[in-house]
């Protein structure tokens, strides 16, 4: 099992400000949000904040996003999605993309991702499941469908 440093969640976090809540940490930043088991992260947990960074809605549908609807993502989709990443010139965060795509995807052997609402009624975003549980939020903004190949 390959673990996650908590270096890199401090670094996606908005503010550096890791919390934690439902055996998970968080980090999340304005249109994105890291749900990773806590089993699968290593280093010191000080700083860790008991809370959550998004409404408990949103981070209960994103922890508890099930992959029966989830089209998988192979390998050569994700080298294609990291390809138009490096050669895109994104309006938000784009070292938030490129952590994601260097940093997050090689924790874990299978992804699959899907689009769905995580409060229910707000904007679609795109999450990305990993087969041990890490969950990856996108508002549209930040991941077009154009970016994500079948």
């Amino acid at each position: 099992m390959t673990q996650i440093p908590i270096a890199v969640l401090h670094e996606l976090a908005d503010g550096g400000h890791v919390a934690r809540a439902y055996q998970y940490l968080f980090a999340a930043r304005n249109g994105a949000t890291l749900a990773v088991p806590m089993r699968l992260v290593w280093g010191p947990f000080d700083g860790v904040l008991d809370r959550l960074p998004v409404p408990w809605e949103e981070a209960w549908s994103l922890v508890n996003a099930d992959q029966l609807h989830a089209r998988t993502l192979t390998d050569r989709a994700v080298r294609s999605l990291g390809d138009r990443i490096a050669r895109s010139n994104l309006s938000h965060d784009e070292r938030l993309l490129r952590i994601f795509v260097t940093e997050i995807f090689p924790t874990d052997p299978v992804w699959s991702h899907r689009r769905m609402r995580l409060d229910g009624w707000g904007g679609r975003c795109r999450v990305f499941l990993g087969a041990q549980g890490t969950r990856m939020a996108f508002t549209h903004d930040f991941i077009t469908d154009n970016e994500v190949p079948a």
